[in-house]
């Protein structure tokens, strides 16, 4: 049991460390190893070959969560999971950069002039020249 327990505990740590980019397949074997490890906990001693079976299945079950998990982080970090881009891509990263320059453009001619609110009081002081 000690070996599936570790096995879990590994796979566990794995997949919350890099859960941005961990796919379902590997959560869903890591819930059936914590189920089967749950379960085989909670057998009692006298049933060993049940203990060894769930204890199998969950150190199996946690091996492959663990395989699938690593498999989503490579693939998440050299751009090839569910279409996302690589973490740093200079190209993918131009649009970002001209729409801050963009906002940040806004707010500084934004600063620049008056306050407009629409209506008869802002077409009068605009036609008279005064700001406030």
């Amino acid at each position: 049991m000690l070996a599936a327990r570790g096995e879990v505990a590994a796979a566990r740590d794995f997949v919350s460390t890099h859960r941005g980019a961990v796919g379902c397949r590997a959560r869903t074997r890591l819930a059936e190893a914590e189920r089967h490890l749950t379960r085989a906990r909670g057998l009692p001693a006298d049933e060993g070959r049940e203990i060894l079976s769930a204890t199998g299945h969950a150190d199996s079950l946690a091996r492959q969560a663990r395989a699938l998990a690593e498999h989503d982080v490579t693939d998440y970090l050299t751009g090839g999971g569910a279409g996302r881009p690589a973490p740093y891509d200079p190209e993918a990263s131009r649009p970002a950069r001209a729409l801050g320059g963009a906002l940040l453009g806004g707010v500084i001619i934004a600063g620049l002039l008056p306050a407009t609110f629409g209506g008869g009081a802002t077409r009068g002081r605009l036609a008279d020249g005064a700001e406030g």
